[in-house]
């Protein structure tokens, strides 16, 4: 009861016309629309302080952190070293470039001060595999499918058919996901517009909810406004080229069964040197062993964004019905464990950490449509 009262008493600073509880602590404030895209932040009555933490581009720019491939080079793991004295943040769908092949990180993940993690990963860059084994961390977030096709599919084939469907509609550039900063300025200035409003609303945002043609996409909170910030810019843009593919409903492929080349075709070695060759052919090989395929049938002629068949759900309806289900609790190998929920509306996971007092608290959680 006296929750209630404490909500209501927050509803009411920030005008309950205007706000939708979304439960005892989280409401939506009043959205914005931009195209065929609508955005709402997310109120929060109280916040956790969970202290400093950094995101990959911080880290890098403190000269703390390093990004790498494994010895053995895995398509599917990546390391990440953290030299600071600051934990790091980094979230699933979290772009890193270089290495032997551009990846997006597939899980949330908190690396401790002055230790060394592995953390899953899958490639959005099916056109190369040579090159360094270091790589540098973006700001960069891919949009929700592929995202999801990673973190809650654990599919790198979806993840690069996904990758395909974008490029074909010209929403990525062609090569590596990673190049879609070469397209910002088209949606620069939505961006813009959103952040703008979602910062108007005060203190109390946390996070933000967004609806694509009015159907609900997704929400995602943080446990701290702080978090937020420096994030926020990676994850708006992330949304914007999400309702730029819905809204092109452009066909990849009419003819049945067509098959589309989604994995690295073989890239010569940079030198005649038959040991790099040698070298490079070993590591292709084991590539084609992980992948164990070089073609696949696109699942559908129209992009997957436009072409699933969707029951249309509000926000407050994919928020309620995915807390609903049983939470699973995976250990990582960074200092959080993440917990994952599944429904017919979705897919749900939250990133958490102890506190000082031993408490698991979410730094960050993440509410995904199907």
């Amino acid at each position: 009861m006296r929750s209630a009262v404490v909500f209501a008493s927050f509803l009411l600073a920030f005008g309950c016309r205007q706000t939708v509880p979304l439960d005892a602590q989280l409401a939506l404030g009043p959205s914005i629309q931009v195209a065929n895209l609508e955005v709402w932040p997310v109120l929060a009555s109280t916040t956790d302080e969970v202290g400093p933490v950094l995101t990959l581009e911080q880290a890098q720019e403190q000269d703390c952190v390093v990004i790498r491939e494994l010895s053995d080079a895995q398509v599917g793991s990546l390391a990440i070293e953290n030299r600071g004295d600051k934990r790091i943040l980094a979230c699933a769908g979290t772009v890193v470039t270089g290495g032997k092949q551009d990846r997006q990180l597939g899980e949330d993940i908190v690396v401790d001060p002055q230790t060394t993690v592995s953390v899953k990963a899958f490639c959005v860059e099916p056109g190369r595999w040579i090159g360094s084994d270091r790589f540098r961390g973006t700001s960069l977030k891919t949009s929700a499918p592929v995202r999801a096709a990673g973190q809650y599919e654990n599919n790198q084939r979806q993840v690069w058919c996904d990758v395909e469907v974008a490029q074909a509609a010209s929403i990525v550039p062609r090569g590596s996901y990673g190049s879609v900063k070469e397209t910002a300025d088209r949606r620069r200035a939505s961006v813009a517009k959103i952040e703008e409003h979602l910062r108007s609303q005060g203190e109390s945002v946390v996070g933000y909810a967004y609806a694509i043609d009015g159907d609900a996409a997704g929400i995602r909170t943080f446990a701290h406004r702080a978090l937020l910030e420096p994030r926020l810019q990676g994850f708006l843009q992330a949304m914007c080229v999400e309702a730029e593919l819905r809204a092109t409903g452009r066909k990849v492929d009419d003819r049945p069964g067509q098959e589309i080349n989604l994995v690295p075709s073989a890239y010569r070695p940079p030198a005649e040197d038959a040991r790099i060759r040698e070298r490079f052919n070993a590591e292709w090989r084991a590539l084609m062993e992980q992948i164990q395929s070089t073609a696949m049938a696109h699942p559908r002629a129209t992009p997957r964004a436009a072409a699933r068949r969707r029951t249309p759900i509000d926000i407050p309806t994919l928020f309620r019905k995915l807390n609903a289900t049983p939470e699973r609790i995976v250990d990582t190998h960074g200092a959080n464990r993440n917990g994952y929920r599944r429904a017919a509306e979705g897919n749900h996971s939250a990133c958490y950490v102890r506190t000082k007092d031993g408490r698991w608290v979410p730094l960050t959680r993440d509410w995904t449509a199907k």
